[in-house]
């Protein structure tokens, strides 16, 4: 299946690269997505391993995940949505099975945490959880970081910020047992992070000075 997924890389990356928006900010560019789809393929791997996936269907569902994250037509038609009727085209295209198709469709199509549906296959749901976990960890406190320097946060603006996404992060919900502990390792590791930060913090509040 090596050529399969590289002529399906190949058509993903080409398919960015048209629909891509940079005057809508750095997501929105092909390079951005690309290398957003690469870090969730190396999480797959670990969990689809670990957790007995289809290996194939896996791959494949990943590279295709966010091919119509940039299309215009996202705006109105969910990207998964959206993106999984690329898919259907681009694999009957390609001529692959029939079966193997519907069971990457289907992943593409509910990989968003907004979309679910009962019965779901492990493939889907380990693509779910690969997909959040690119939020969860080192690079989530990088991307705070950035948030805040593009709209001229202070350190505590930015602290006060990363708060929030750590309390909506506790209500994360993943489907994988491996996925769960990758979870819970990287959200330590924020944790750690901006409790340093709160510490650190605490030199702007001195007495007698805090009134100021």
């Amino acid at each position: 299946m090596e050529q399969e997924f590289v002529a399906a890389a190949r058509f993903v990356k080409e398919y960015l690269e048209k629909t891509e928006r940079p005057e809508m900010g750095k997501r929105s560019t092909a390079g951005f997505r690309w290398r957003h789809m690469l870090r969730v393929l190396n999480n797959a791997r670990i969990i689809g391993k670990a957790e007995g996936a289809d290996m194939d269907v896996l791959e494949m569902a990943v590279l295709l995940h966010d091919v119509a994250k940039l299309d215009p037509r996202s705006e109105t038609t969910h990207h998964a949505v959206l993106g999984s009727e690329v898919a259907e085209r681009y694999l009957r295209q390609a001529g692959l099975p029939s079966d193997y198709s519907h069971k990457v469709v289907e992943a593409v199509r509910y990989h968003a945490y907004d979309t679910y549906k009962d019965d779901l296959s492990l493939e889907t749901l380990v693509l779910k959880d690969s997909d959040r976990l690119d939020e969860v960890g080192a690079l989530g406190v990088i991307w705070v970081g950035i948030h805040a320097g593009r709209i001229g946060m202070d350190y505590r603006g930015c602290f006060g910020r990363a708060a929030r996404d750590l309390h909506s992060l506790q209500e994360l919900h993943l489907y994988t047992e491996t996925g769960r502990e990758m979870f819970t390792k990287r959200l330590k590791i924020m944790n750690e992070f901006w409790l340093q930060v709160e510490e650190e913090l605490t030199g702007e509040s001195l007495e007698p000075y805090s009134d100021f």
